[in-house]
């Protein structure tokens, strides 16, 4: 009998309607096709949020439309740990990922051989089922897939070092060399106000930056607090843009910019892995290119006491 992991969050992040929900993410593919996103058979990475529908469900589709789903065998889906504390990965304990719109099984061969190396944990069944990094992104799988048979390899990435990034990225080298895998960064770009301890505001992306307390006043000379914020998500946008050209000097360009800034990406580190995985795969990225398509913010903030997530949609070809 499989262990088949059920939509927790269906009902309440999105709805459990398998009609409501087609038709949802039929008008957001929509829109991304009528701004020209369309699915190419060179992508090889996703960038998709993973918040509720309601605040970022249209990005996501601006990432997974320039997917051609078909071609693929799998989708590796590396994503946060937002429940529990892990100083490394860990994968997923069931044998497939049931959706509003069909199941999507587990590859267990994936699973089974990255098991085999010992650097990955296993989650709990309660631990998977209160994460929300992967369920986000099945819907737009399944929608994609129809009746193509992929199966998904969803990795909790831990709270982990640069050094332990490299470590990572080394076990995934061999699959950005497969033509058969797909990989998915399921990350939320930066969580901005008091809620989430991160306040950081700058007057303009070349002018230093620092904490905003709740009583500061911001120069109406200088950006709003949400073009701050916007400026500091583009930032990294531009250090990631460079991922094939140079993914280790890359890699260490945006571990300097989180020390620097301190943006709350919540994916940073599957970034990291991603971008160590690519320079360990030894392989001649010309030709390729990583592309964003959309942003968006869940509100704009412009005082201290606003709060605000954003949410960032890309690919890189190759």
């Amino acid at each position: 009998m499989q262990n088949i992991r059920e939509p927790t969050h269906a009902g309440a992040w999105y709805t459990d309607n398998s009609i409501k929900l087609n038709k949802q993410l039929q008008h957001w593919f929509d829109d991304a096709i009528s701004d020209g996103i369309h699915n190419n058979s060179r992508s090889k990475v996703i960038i998709a949020p993973h918040a509720g529908l309601s605040f970022s469900g249209r990005t996501a589709a601006y990432a997974y439309s320039a997917a051609n789903i078909s071609q693929y065998k799998r989708i590796i889906i590396l994503g946060p740990s937002h429940h529990v504390y892990l100083k490394s990965c860990a994968l997923s304990p069931f044998d497939a990922y049931d959706t509003p719109l069909g199941t999507l099984s587990i590859d267990k061969e994936i699973n089974d051989e990255l098991s085999s190396t010992k650097a990955f944990k296993r989650m709990s069944n309660v631990t998977d089922e209160d994460e929300h990094s992967f369920e986000m992104h099945t819907p737009f799988i399944k929608k994609l897939a129809n009746e193509h048979d992929i199966k998904i390899v969803p990795i909790l990435v831990g709270n982990i070092s640069h050094e332990r990034e490299v470590e990572y990225g080394k076990y995934f080298a061999k699959y950005i060399n497969d033509p058969e895998t797909l990989f998915a960064i399921s990350s939320d770009f930066s969580h901005w106000g008091s809620r989430f301890r991160y306040t950081y505001y700058r007057p303009s992306r070349d002018e230093p930056g620092g904490r905003l307390d709740k009583f500061d006043d911001v120069d109406e000379t200088g950006d709003a607090i949400h073009e701050s914020i916007s400026g500091l998500d583009h930032e990294a946008w531009d250090i990631l843009s460079g991922a094939l050209k140079d993914p280790k000097e890359t890699h260490e360009s945006f571990t300097k910019y989180l020390s620097e800034t301190g943006n709350t990406i919540c994916g940073r580190h599957a970034f990291g892995i991603l971008l160590s995985a690519l320079h360990h795969a030894n392989r001649d990225y010309t030709g390729g290119s990583v592309k964003w398509t959309h942003y968006a913010q869940s509100s704009k903030a412009f005082s201290p006491t606003d709060s605000s997530v954003s949410y960032s949609a890309g690919y890189m070809t190759m």
